[in-house]
This record gives C-alpha cells, structure tokens and sequence, in this order.
C-alpha cells in the first residue's frame, strides 16, 4: 500500500507542480503564455529529479545490455502506439487552431478537458491490472482478472460520464460564465468517446500484460487513422462540434479493434470459439 500511495504522489507530481506555479504567477500578476512555458518545463524538470531522488535512480557507470535488449524489443512494439495516441488527443485542438476563431478554440479547450475527467479511473484501474495478471497462475485466472477490470471500469467510467453529461449544462456556465456555455455540446459529444477510451485503456493494458503491446499499438492507430482523416473531412465543414464527432468516433474505432483482439486472444488461449467468449 505504501508503494501504491508513492507511486500515486510521484506521478501526479509534475501536474500538481505545474498548477501550483500557474496559480502562483497568477496571483502575480505575471502569467502570461511565455512565463506559462517557463514554469511548466521547471516544474516538470523539478519533478523528474524529486522522483529520481526518491527511487535512488540517477544513472551509473554500468550498462546492462540484456535489460536494454529487453526494453528496447519491447519498447519498439509500443512506441508507434504511444504516438499515435498522442495524434488522436491533442491534433484535433492543432488542427482547429488555423481553422476556428482563437473563441471557439478556448471553448473546444473547455469541452475537451472537461470529457476528460473520468480518464484517471481507467489508468488507475489499468496500471493496477497488470500485477494481477502476472501474479495468476493460470489462463483462466488471467482473463477472469482482466475481465473483472473491464466490469469495473465501465460501471465507474459510465456513473462519471453520465454525472458529468447532467452536471454540464449548470456546471460549465457557472465557472466558466456564460460565454462558455457554447462548450456544453461538444462536450457531450465528446463523453461517449471518452468512455470508449476509458473501457479501451484498461483492455490496451491487459494486452500489454499478456506481452502483446503490438495489438494496443495498432488499436491506437486505428484511432489515428481515423482522427486525421474525419479532421480533414469534418472540421472545415463543422468546426468544434465536428472535432468533437470525430474524436468520439475515433476512441470508439480504437475500443472495437482492441476489444476484438483481446477476444481472439482469450478464445485461443482458453480453447473457445471466438462467440462463445
């Protein structure tokens, strides 16, 4: 539990940081777009070294070459998911940056933070996962861990996306005023989506799990795939509500194909037809 709660603080670290000197330069008087970058890199910077201070992890003299040949082989096969995760979250504000008045792009902004808070129940639920399923000792055990999960998350990622889709229309105008209320639709197209993801997440860590991060990576590219080209299509058309109508279907592209593949994973490993899993 100890180690659960560190690693909880420690990872939170760099955002806790990273608000605390926004807040600060604020106060100040003194936050404008260049001293927001400034203090986000030193609280970033400051909170790599509280971390590594904590673990006892600066780098040394030695090389193991078995751990990097293992890490790297993995690494290879995840990172092309990792990018294109990074394509699907945040090139829908890039692109509506030339497209939409510096207004709307502050309300998308609004929207899509806001969709995004029930993101922290399926990391939470993800990165607790795999320890359960390389502690069981059978299949069955493995896919019974995961599935639990699964249940979980949709019950907790579901009660938060349909809080926040009621609470949104008197939520958003209140601390935000009123000419944020313009966020409140796209932000309920876009919950659907984040729910998608949420359920997707904790599936893209069981196939992590089961040494097959491949299948996660390429699940992620789907969404890409799908992100840029409904961008290119639907933003010039729609703008924010259209950004919005394709993110959700990308994650939901993303959850279809990973939740696919963990199926026929689990019917060869269990010996069941795929219908019957």
């Amino acid at each position: 539990m100890s180690r659960t709660v560190a690693f909880n603080l420690l990872n939170a670290l760099p955002a806790v940081l990273t608000s605390i000197g926004y807040v600060g330069l604020f106060i100040g008087g003194r936050l404008t777009l260049e001293t927001a970058l400034a203090s986000t890199f030193v609280a970033q910077a400051i909170a790599r070294v509280i971390v590594l201070t904590y673990g006892r992890s600066y780098p040394g003299r030695g090389f193991d070459k078995e751990a990097y040949k293992i890490q790297r082989h993995y690494g290879l096969r995840a990172w092309f998911g990792s990018l294109s995760y990074l394509v699907t979250f945040r090139v829908d504000q890039f692109v509506l940056a030339g497209l939409v008045a510096s207004e709307e792009l502050g309300i998308y902004a609004v929207a899509a933070t806001g969709a995004t808070l029930s993101l922290p129940i399926s990391r939470g639920i993800g990165q607790t996962l795999l320890p359960h399923v390389k502690r069981a000792k059978t299949d069955e055990a493995k896919f019974a861990a995961v599935d639990r999960a699964v249940r979980w998350v949709r019950l907790a990622s579901g009660a938060a996306v349909v809080g926040l889709a009621a609470l949104a229309p008197f939520v958003v105008p209140f601390l935000f005023t009123d000419k944020f209320e313009p966020a409140v639709v796209p932000l309920l197209i876009l919950l659907p989506g984040q729910f998608a993801n949420d359920v997707a997440t904790v599936l893209s860590s069981a196939m992590d799990s089961f040494n097959r991060p491949e299948e996660a990576s390429k699940a992620q590219v789907v969404s890409a795939v799908i992100t840029v080209a409904g961008l290119a299509v639907f933003a010039p058309i729609y703008g924010i509500r259209g950004a919005a109508a394709v993110t959700s279907a990308a994650y939901f592209g993303y959850l279809i194909y990973i939740w696919w593949v963990y199926r026929k994973l689990k019917a060869e490993r269990l010996g069941m037809p795929a219908a019957a899993v």
